[in-house]
């Protein structure tokens, strides 16, 4: 975005009256309040600016997959809340965000599912959610299961003892189709293959002998030809509207810096509000910032709630006993979450809602 049209774009994107103008362009304090109007000097009569507010940095992945936190990064809603975002490269294989935070090089977790917090809990790492994610639905699943188009794989049940590319060993990875075969009184058997974004090529190379496709790039993959969808994670959830994702911190940080995260859970609603009402555009969005073509982009929706939902988080919990991750009783529901911050979340500005993203 242009420094002009930045500008102009924050000058129209107002959380209410006088909040955004110059102090949009000089940062807000961390609790979101607007900035004192320009008063008369004392000696000249001249005007003075408000007094340019440093912004708290606030250090997150890079994302390589559709993600709310670049929309509203883009959007300048954490901005709006007095965070600055600090990207620091996609995880490399092998290593969670968990330990990034336990290592001091990233602070917040933005690309995870909530049995990763409690794996992170038995490990010794004390990771909190405090906002949800995106959902999967019927219309916009979280994960596609991908073949190639002559393969003789056609449902789930055929993926029992395959070779099955992922990006990393997660719990939607591998979880899910282990917990498929579990429901049923079986293993998968399959050999899950960590080939981290070049999943679908490896696939259609033949490498694998199917994949799982998160968004946005099963769009991509499905639009080139050669591959064919047998199944989604809404096949294996089989629930309309299911709460996926967990952000959060360590609760270190959360103590130490509570203005902060109440910021980023603020902004973290608006971006989530705005992509369900500009889905299309969404998508176009996180396309830009990867440099795919908008026209195959897979889309996503995203929790409508301020909190994270318990009864969601249970089944998580029971996913996750199911597959192994830890022992019946290990980790509880409550301990994996705090809905404090979402609690205290102000209802976004109806304009939000049509808000246009100037690139």
């Amino acid at each position: 975005m242009s420094e002009l049209s930045r500008r102009d774009f924050l000058r129209h994107t107002a959380l209410g009256a006088g909040v955004l103008g110059v102090g949009a362009l000089s940062g807000f304090s961390l609790t979101g309040c607007g900035e004192e109007a320009a008063k008369p000097a004392a000696d000249s009569g001249t005007p003075t600016t408000p007094e340019t507010k440093e912004l708290f940095p606030i250090r997150v992945i890079t994302q390589t997959v559709f993600n709310e936190v670049i929309v509203g990064d883009k959007l300048g809603f954490f901005e709006d809340e007095g965070i600055k975002l600090e990207y620091i490269g996609t995880v490399p294989q092998g290593v969670t965000e968990f330990q990034l935070l336990e290592q001091g090089e990233a602070d917040a977790f933005v690309s995870v599912h909530p049995p990763q917090v409690g794996q992170a809990r038995v490990a010794g790492i004390d990771a909190v959610a405090v906002a949800p994610g995106s959902r999967d639905t019927k219309l916009f699943p979280h994960m596609h299961y991908l073949v190639q188009e002559d393969s003789p794989i056609k449902t789930l049940d055929d993926l029992k003892g395959k070779t099955i590319g992922i990006p990393s060993i997660a719990a939607c990875t591998t979880g899910l189709v282990e917990y498929w075969f579990a429901n049923k009184g079986e293993t998968a058997d399959a050999e899950f293959i960590a080939l981290g974004t070049s999943l679908e090529a490896s696939l259609l190379q033949g490498q694998v002998d199917a994949s799982t496709s998160h968004n946005p790039f099963a769009g991509k993959a499905l639009a080139a030809g050669g591959l064919r969808e047998i199944a989604t994670s809404n096949d294996v959830l089989q629930q309309e509207d299911f709460s996926l994702a967990a952000r959060g911190f360590l609760r270190s940080f959360i103590d130490e810096n509570p203005a902060a995260v109440q910021g980023f859970v603020n902004a973290l609603y608006r971006s989530r509000t705005w992509i369900n009402a500009n889905v299309d555009a969404a998508a176009a969005l996180n396309a830009e910032s990867m440099g795919l073509d908008p026209a195959d982009v897979s889309q996503a929706l995203w929790e409508a709630s301020k909190t994270l939902h318990p009864e969601a988080l249970e089944r998580w919990v029971e996913l996750a006993e199911i597959i192994g991750n830890w022992e019946k009783g290990q980790v509880t529901v409550d301990e994996l979450y705090d809905n404090s911050f979402g609690e205290k979340i102000p209802d976004v500005p109806a304009s939000d809602k049509t808000l246009k993203y100037e690139a």
